[in-house]
């Protein structure tokens, strides 16, 4: 069930008592919470349809989401998920970035949706405070009705060793 759980793990009794027994606390949710990280409105950029996606039953389901405005991101709010969505994010400054790195090196999760005005920004930004290439990508413009002009489109620059682009 769901809580704190105390885990004991025994050894045979031998010559050295001091490793027989050890104890260990654990955490047991039955949902997960996810933050869904959002600025714009939640109809147009889909966070309403993410967290409806993660969780479409209002009770159960293996996922709680939560939609947050960047601006109210925190070390606390970031410590008490495993999973963070960042979809219609308005421009994030070098402390998010950092915030967002440290989450992701301590076996954190992030789905980042490229559906926002300032993507490209956000993105240079997390590959700043990574100190390395965080996406397999870089976004060289924007697919809206007005520039697609019915022509094909491609990728300007990408790592394609990667999982992600091994298929272009």
């Amino acid at each position: 069930g769901d809580g704190l759980h105390t885990l004991e793990a025994r050894i045979p009794e031998d010559s050295l008592a001091v490793d027989d027994v050890r104890h260990a606390t654990f955490e047991v949710k039955a949902r997960e919470d996810v933050l869904v990280i959002s600025d714009s409105d939640p109809v147009e950029n889909g966070a309403r349809f993410l967290t409806t996606a993660l969780n479409p039953f209002e009770k159960g389901g293996a996922f709680s989401p939560r939609i947050l405005r960047g601006d109210d991101l925190t070390p606390a709010r970031l410590s008490s998920v495993s999973r963070v969505v960042v979809t219609g994010s308005s421009l994030i400054d070098a402390e998010m970035a950092t915030r967002l790195v440290s989450f992701l090196e301590y076996g954190g999760g992030l789905l980042y949706f490229t559906n926002g005005k300032h993507d490209d920004h956000n993105l240079s930004e997390l590959e700043r405070a990574f100190g390395r290439p965080f996406a397999p990508y870089q976004i060289a413009g924007t697919l809206e009705l007005e520039n697609f002009g019915g022509r094909p489109q491609q990728i300007a620059r990408g790592e394609f060793d990667s999982r992600f682009l091994e298929l272009f």
